[in-house]
């Protein structure tokens, strides 16, 4: 659509919202008119081209023709750095359109429940804890957007915003709510839009930048040629935390240490924002991370992605490469491989990605899901639920056969008791929802908090065994296990000098960590 004909359309937020821009891209051109008509969208486009701006614009011009309602618009994204980036996007726009916002994570308990703000930004576990807690605040929403959904949604995390979706639907808003879900990369689009909403209408923009890959097989010779091309900052991409300690301390040798940063989910908040700020600011740097980059966080212009072995996925390797050379017309991507199985697959990501292509995933529903959504329905409803209340609302992931037993398994649990036809929680289910244990079904690896000795500043957090006097490695240094408070569960470590063993992370869980209270018939094998 022309571009002066959605300026018509969003009388009051084109100028917020795209005013300090030259022009409208794309996928901004092809989803705010869809979006503006009230229907049901997935827009998908290339990382950085305003897909975030493209669904508030339209979304908040509509909110705002009516009455300037509490909690009109809720946004879902995966992460609390991406809920924490699109707020410093968004809050000015808002504010001057006389727009109040709120961000609801486990950092950041910000919503006023008793009035709460025009728009919330929150991620599905703070989603179930607000339905619990405060069912009543939702009855004016309007809209819901899900951001970067293609990293919720088979995974047990997107099975359980399916279900509390479902929920704020039936139970909680007066009004139909109008849906729009984003990504850059989603191999069949109708099929995740029918598991969250319907109907819906696909908006995708086809333009992708060039891709030009450089494969080196060791670390010595990416660097070198990051100097050569001139590329002063990179993103440097491992696919695990330990990859990411072990490679951070190689590259000292390579690179100067002052300007080397790590970026992971084990470090503490702080760490990770510092991070985050560093590569904002910097002229010149090396950041190596895991996937906790992959999203839309602003750290600056980018030269360079490197990927240190090949990503999991497809999709990931798009989503990887699209964070670099944001202002060119082509993205330089870097591997680096071990043997030539690894240079293969790097060429045949390539070849993908210059042609959109991303793998097709069959879905397959996590039923621990089940578990600790009957948890929390009924925390959130101590009058109970009947067991055909209970069947509808679960429907998109169990069948009555299989919900059945489940049930039955809680019951003999003590987490759940039936009488009078319907489903109640116990007080040993009602205590431990009283705690906030039962809104995340992510498996805590988290197990120790780790402090320096010297400033007594927490690092990170780890699930490791250690021993004092043992080694582990976090933010790209080497520390000796001081002291073990284990009731504080707290390792206080202090900095020591380079090592030729390291300490390994155990791997993180695939399924969901409410799967040991199902039937054991019924569990992953």
């Amino acid at each position: 659509m022309n571009e002066a004909v959605i300026k018509k359309l969003l009388k009051r937020t084109y100028a917020p919202f795209f005013g300090r821009f030259g022009r409208l891209t794309q996928i901004q051109s092809a989803l705010i008119p869809t979006l503006m008509k009230g229907i049901n969208a997935v827009g998908i486009s290339p990382a950085a081209s305003g897909k975030t701006e493209a669904a508030f614009a339209p979304i908040v011009e509509r909110i705002l023709t009516g009455d300037k309602n509490p909690l009109s618009v809720l946004y879902v994204a995966p992460t609390r750095a991406l809920i924490n980036d699109i707020e410093k996007r968004i809050r000015d726009p808002l504010t001057s359109l006389g727009l109040t916002l709120a961000v609801r994570t486990g950092d950041r308990p910000e919503l006023h429940s008793k009035h709460p703000e025009n728009v919330l930004l929150t991620t599905p576990e703070s989603l179930d804890s607000l339905l619990c807690r405060y069912p009543r605040i939702w009855k004016d929403t309007r809209a819901v957007i899900l951001d970067e959904i293609h990293l919720l949604d088979n995974t047990y995390r997107g099975d359980q915003l399916r279900i509390l979706l479902r929920r704020l639907a039936k139970w909680h808003t007066e009004k139909p709510v109008h849906y729009c879900a984003l990504s850059a990369t989603i191999s069949q689009p109708e099929n995740l839009a029918s598991r969250y909403f319907e109907p819906a209408t696909v908006v995708r923009t086809d333009t992708i930048r060039g891709i030009s890959l450089r494969l080196f097989p060791y670390m010595e010779d990416v660097i070198q040629f990051l100097r050569r091309k001139k590329c002063h900052k990179a993103l440097i991409f491992c696919n695990s935390r330990k990859n990411v300690e072990e490679l951070c301390l190689k590259l000292r040798k390579l690179w100067p240490q002052d300007r080397i940063l790590v970026h992971h989910a084990s470090l503490s908040r702080r760490e990770r924002e510092s991070v985050e700020e560093a590569m904002r600011t910097w002229q010149w740097g090396l950041c190596v991370c895991t996937m906790t980059m992959e999203l839309g966080i602003d750290i600056g212009d980018i030269d360079a992605v490197v990927l240190y072995g090949p990503p999991p996925t497809p999709s990931a390797f798009f989503q990887r490469v699209g964070r670099g050379c944001r202002k060119g017309a082509e993205m330089l991507a870097v591997g680096c491989y071990r043997d030539e199985e690894e240079r293969a697959q790097f060429e045949i990501y390539s070849f993908m990605a210059k042609r959109g292509l991303v793998e097709e995933v069959d879905y397959m529903p996590d039923i621990s899901v089940c578990v600790q959504q009957i948890f929390s329905l009924l925390y959130g409803m101590p009058g109970g639920l009947r067991g055909d209340e209970i069947q509808d609302i679960l429907l998109p992931l169990c069948n009555a056969d299989i919900l059945k037993p489940i049930l039955a398994n809680l019951a003999d649990c003590d987490f759940i008791e039936e009488s009078l036809s319907r489903y109640r929680a116990t007080t040993k289910l009602m205590d431990i929802g009283y705690k906030g244990f039962i809104h995340s079904n992510i498996p805590q690896s988290r197990d120790f908090r780790i402090t320096d000795a010297e400033t007594g500043k927490v690092i990170g957090e780890l699930f490791i065994e250690a021993a004092p006097g043992s080694h582990i490695v976090l933010s790209g240094r080497v520390w000796q296990v001081l002291q073990i408070k284990q009731k504080q569960r707290t390792l206080i470590v202090g900095h020591v000098g380079p090592l030729d063993s390291l300490a390994h992370f155990r791997r993180r869980h695939s399924c969901g960590a409410f799967s040991r209270y199902l039937p054991k018939e019924l569990r992953p094998s």
